[in-house]
């Protein structure tokens, strides 16, 4: 089996981030954030990009992955990486997840990682020290704890 080429990579991280859907739920939520219909149709959104093969860029500490949002590259095993966190009141700690490369500017002295949705969710439920995700930081921000992240995997499993 050969490798995609350049341009073909490209296309395939265009597919995999197409997520205005999410971008723009976010938006809608975010002006009313105690509105649990808003939250629902969220996670509705998240589940439906997940069971089309959208993804996430995930912020990395990596010596293999240049840094910045034009060098985002899709997760590969034999790449390493540790996940970025943020630390929040409590000492919960969550993973920089962001929509697109736009969003990720915000680390462009970090690495990224393009993972699909479902295969980031059931690894950071895995680990134990990470607590969930902050999606979007410093743009629309929501945190998605372990809980949400379960929810989204069950929404799409279900159809």
């Amino acid at each position: 089996m050969r490798g995609l080429t350049e341009k073909e990579t490209q296309e395939a991280m265009a597919h995999i981030l197409d997520n205005l859907p999410i971008e723009q739920e976010l938006q809608r939520w975010k002006q009313e954030e105690e509105n649990p219909v808003l939250m629902r149709k969220l996670l509705d959104v998240v589940a439906q990009r997940a069971k089309d093969d959208g993804g996430l860029i995930v912020s990395v500490k990596s010596d293999e992955v240049l840094r910045g949002a034009e060098n985002i590259e899709l997760f590969q095993a034999d790449k390493k990486g540790d996940v970025n966190v943020v630390s929040s009141n409590g000492n919960y700690r969550f993973a920089m997840v962001f929509t697109s490369r736009e969003r990720f500017k915000v680390c462009n002295d970090t690495s990224g990682f393009v993972v699909f949705i479902d295969e980031l969710f059931r690894f950071l439920i895995s680990q134990p020290d990470i607590d969930g995700i902050m999606l979007n930081l410093k743009k629309e921000e929501a945190v998605f704890d372990k809980e949400m992240m379960k929810k989204v995997l069950s929404m799409m499993e279900q159809g």
